[in-house]
């Protein structure tokens, strides 16, 4: 009767008649000790399974150059696969064969070895146990091998819930969700509309073209502040520099960068949002500069946060916010705590809430702002424009 075994899906045993198999029992297991002075003996530290070895001797007759390549080419693999033999055809090793298959030819047969490797030094079950039971219930794994396993868990919720967790008798617990979560409240689905690292220049955006929510200097037609310039995206990466060139007839200017938002998973523009951008401010008492970060629909500006110094006699940060053209504060920032550094310009839309929040970066710590406006609710937001002058 032929011994059969198979290896990545192939029966070997087509090509070579399989003399003996060395399995050797168990794992391939070690001990560390340490050494202590000079005492007698060593001190046990800890044990671990090592790789494993199976070792296959064969016959191969008549076909002797054929047979030689194709088992050539059915051992070699880049990686274990599994390794089946016929007495235990419910178990495998991840194997793959190591050093030089060794074959020794004579006139019209020849024997020959290989050695496989099985990393993790066990052999596994092809069939699984499955136990299951009801919601608060004990279950008993019973684990029939000699090395360590763990269980795959699933749970198949028929209802609203807002915890699964298990526990076992050593005292491990695994849970995902919140126990307190009342049930029957509807949760909403986080999904990110879009992602600049300015690694490299953006190319879904438009420049010098956005909703600004002081498109006029002083508020007069006859001085308008203008978006112009570009970004310079290599003076320091994953950085977008303003890099415009301003002369003596311009008020505020310098360049915009704008962009369209898409209707959300339900279908809608008003949903909840939060948008967050980095940004470095750096003014002195005889310098000046200014940013607007606006939400649009259409036309017009929704939500705005600026951050601004309009003077060149006072060493000033302005942190200002509008909802529907309506000004809801404005905050001369101490520079004492508010230095020139990086920040987190957020503005949040939570149900009828709008926070605006700067962050310091570098610095720690930060200030928060937080204004509620009523029915904002039906506010619908499609755009968004960030202006640097």
């Amino acid at each position: 009767m032929t011994f059969q075994w198979w290896f990545n899906g192939q029966d070997m045993s087509k090509y070579l008649e399989t003399n003996s198999v060395e399995r050797n029992i168990g794992q391939n297991r070690k001990a560390s000790l340490q050494k202590l002075g000079i005492s007698s003996g060593k001190r046990f530290q800890y044990t671990s399974a090592d790789e494993g070895k199976v070792t296959v001797s064969f016959l191969i007759r008549r076909d002797m150059v054929a047979k030689r390549r194709k088992i050539a080419g059915l051992l070699s693999s880049n990686e274990p696969q599994q390794l089946i033999f016929g007495d235990e055809p419910d178990k495998y090793y991840l194997a793959i064969a190591d050093d030089q298959i060794s074959l020794s030819e004579k006139f019209r047969h020849g024997n020959g070895e290989v050695t496989f490797i099985v990393p993790d030094g066990v052999a596994h079950s092809l069939t699984t146990a499955t136990v299951s039971g009801q919601s608060g219930t004990d279950i008993t794994v019973t684990n029939a091998g000699t090395a360590p396993t763990s269980p795959l868990l699933t749970a198949t919720m028929s209802g609203d819930n807002g915890v699964v967790a298990w526990t076992n008798d050593a005292g491990g617990v695994l849970q995902f969700g919140a126990n307190d979560e009342i049930d029957g409240v509807t949760k909403e689905r986080s999904e990110q509309v879009y992602h600049y690292t300015f690694d490299s220049e953006p190319t879904d955006v438009t420049y010098n073209d956005g909703i600004i929510a002081y498109p006029l200097f002083n508020g007069s037609a006859s001085t308008p502040n203008q978006q112009t310039g570009p970004f310079d995206y290599t003076r320091k990466p994953g950085t977008a520099t303003p890099a415009s060139v301003r002369t003596a007839d311009m008020k505020w200017s310098g360049p915009s960068m704008s962009g369209k938002l898409p209707v959300n998973s339900d279908g809608k523009l008003n949903g909840n949002f939060q948008w967050v951008n980095r940004m470095k401010f750096l003014t002195t008492k005889n310098a000046t500069g200014r940013c607007e970060f606006n939400l649009t629909k259409g036309d017009e500006v929704v939500v705005s946060l600026l951050l601004y110094d309009n003077s060149r006699s006072t060493d000033m940060l302005m942190f200002e916010g509008t909802v529907n053209g309506q000004h809801l504060f404005l905050d001369n920032l101490p520079r004492s705590y508010y230095k020139n550094d990086e920040y987190d310009l957020v503005i949040t839309k939570l149900r009828s809430q709008v926070t605006f929040r700067i962050n310091r970066v570098t610095l720690g710590g930060g200030g928060v702002e937080t204004r509620t406006v009523a029915n904002f609710d039906a506010s619908e937001i499609d755009g968004w424009t960030v202006w640097l002058t």
